[in-house]
């Protein structure tokens, strides 16, 4: 699928002497390539995730529209645009994002059940990432006695169980050592070469070695840097 972002900006509140307002994110249009990696890096602070929040529908732009299959996101009614998403998009946040009542196993297969793909396939795709991230041996337990680097394995394997066309994710290799970070860029690269959209958003240097297409983000712009 397709992602197109045209004159998107973001601007947030800030008083200061100059200005009552600053930019996240600089009016900008941006193409998310299809089969493709996109990494972009940059310091904290400098707009990553705020610009990845716009291109995933989460967040509003202040200008401009985010387009994928010649609809703009943010043209369309909030249960739409919940559904467009679940259906096409996948986001793996930097945050936690785990439900405790849930075992590692019900939150994986969370997504297949919100799409009502909750069979043999969806499963044995679950099986599948839960051993290739040394997961499988967890797959009982609860969020709350996982690790962080545990956790975000976990997010990872629930954002992929269902193939999304489109996948977002923000610093996903946090907490992990250099083994696993080395796995999770190995598997998103894979992921995007067999024909899917990966945006990454990351500050891991490793990262840039993995990228088809590497971006840096300065003072709210994305600007293209050599892998």
């Amino acid at each position: 699928m397709k992602l197109q972002a045209q004159n998107i900006s973001k601007r947030f509140f800030r008083q200061n002497r100059n200005s009552n307002y600053f930019y996240a994110v600089q009016p900008c249009d941006f193409d998310l390539e299809e089969g493709a990696l996109t990494v972009i890096m940059g310091r904290s602070g400098s707009g990553k995730t705020t610009f990845m929040s716009l291109l995933a529908g989460l967040l509003p732009p202040d200008s401009g529209g985010v387009f994928a299959e010649g609809k703009n996101l943010y043209t369309m009614k909030d249960k739409a645009l919940s559904a467009f998403r679940a259906a096409h998009l996948a986001v793996v946040p930097q945050g936690r994002a785990a439900l405790d009542t849930l075992s590692v196993w019900e939150n994986v297969m969370l997504n297949a059940r919100i799409l009502r793909r909750e069979n043999e396939e969806t499963a044995g795709k679950a099986k599948e990432l839960l051993d290739r991230f040394g997961m499988t041996p967890l797959k009982d337990a609860r969020p709350r006695e996982l690790s962080g680097g545990e956790l975000r394995r976990m997010t990872l394997c629930r954002a992929l169980v269902t193939e999304p066309e489109i996948l977002f994710c923000d610093e996903p290799t946090g907490d992990l050592d250099e083994e696993n970070t080395r796995l999770v860029l190995e598997t998103l690269r894979d992921y995007a070469h067999a024909g899917h959209s990966v945006l990454l958003v990351t500050h891991e240097p490793e990262a840039a070695a993995y990228a088809d297409r590497l971006l840096k983000m300065k003072e709210g712009l994305p600007e293209a840097s050599d892998p």
